[in-house]
């Protein structure tokens, strides 16, 4: 299966970067290029990469891509969450915050012997609730909201998105798409792609947003309010690096929910959120979770790069 996997990814390799690299310097940028056969780019520290085969039809080249973004733990945004519901907490009255910590110890208790004897439930996790239930029956506060949100910084998230980029020739080794709105927000994005060789094997991609048609709107209105907001992404080129390594390891990956106003071509610069390690077993301590995350949803445990339930058999 290994071999398979990786007999298909040396193919898809080769195919696109059929012309040498060395070769790159030397060939002449007014040369015009053939049109792309496929698209293999990443971001320059790996996060994000973009992959798939291009056809011509007409005048145009269309392009079905994979687009595939790892998105660290956002540190700063947990540690003000965990801040806020600390405060919340403080600044509950005596009488409902003693009810509420009854209820919060006893859902601990309720779920503990599941928690400890559900195989599906990875080692790591089982130890996050052990420290939140042990924070809990020591009445530390401070204790169990650290332990409550301390999963989420050791977890990474993944989104990816198949769609399709329908470029015309603007130049001999220059390709746009179609100025067209999209999606909830009606973003007009513009697709530039451009190639380093004249076989075009080497090339970079860069999306520029041109407008918003429906600025600040959309659910809880998570649409950008201008262009400028929204920005352009981060060019996806040859050159960027194809391994990402996260400043802090990932222990558990999650699914990743990007907001609806993001565009149907590519949902970049989207407001992302964090999914909490122990919704299944804990629903009624999981801090701050986003309105949009599907409840139930957990992170796979990374162990030593696998996924911990192969590692456990």
């Amino acid at each position: 299966m290994v071999r398979g996997r990786f007999g298909i990814l040396a193919a898809f390799a080769l195919t696109i970067l059929s012309s040498p690299i060395v070769d790159a310097g030397s060939d002449n940028p007014k040369e015009p290029a053939r049109s792309p056969v496929g698209i293999l780019v990443s971001s320059k520290d790996g996060s994000d990469s973009l992959q798939g085969f291009c056809s011509e039809e007409g005048q145009y080249t269309v392009c079905d891509v994979t687009e595939v973004r790892i998105i660290p733990p956002d540190l700063k945004r947990i540690d003000e969450n965990e801040r806020k519901a600390l405060q919340e907490l403080k600044n509950e009255p005596a009488d409902e915050a003693a009810k509420e910590w009854t209820n919060v110890l006893a859902g601990l208790k309720k779920t503990a012997e599941q928690v400890r004897s559900d195989p599906s439930i990875s080692p790591k996790m089982r130890r996050y609730f052990e420290d939140m239930l042990a924070a809990a029956e020591a009445h530390d506060v401070e204790r169990w909201v650290h332990a409550s949100t301390e999963a989420d910084r050791h977890t990474c998230h993944l989104w990816t998105s198949n769609y399709q980029l329908k470029f015309h020739r603007l130049g001999p080794r220059k390709w746009v798409t179609d100025a067209e709105p999209e999606g909830i927000c009606r973003i007009v994005n513009v697709w530039e792609m451009t190639a380093d060789d004249e076989k075009a094997g080497l090339l970079t991609l860069v999306q520029h947003t041109v407008a918003v048609g429906n600025p600040g709107g959309g659910v809880m209105g998570l649409c950008p309010k201008s262009a400028k907001q929204a920005g352009d992404s981060t060019p996806l080129s040859w050159k960027g690096k194809t391994q990402f390594e996260p400043q802090r390891p990932c222990d558990f990956i999650s699914p990743t929910l990007m907001y609806p106003g993001a565009t149907q071509s590519r949902m970049r610069r989207a407001r992302y959120t964090q999914l909490s390690a122990l919704t299944d077993v804990a629903p009624a301590f999981t801090a701050t979770l986003d309105p949009l995350v599907p409840a139930g949803t957990n992170p796979v445990e990374v162990v030593d790069g696998a996924d911990y339930r192969e590692w456990s058999k």
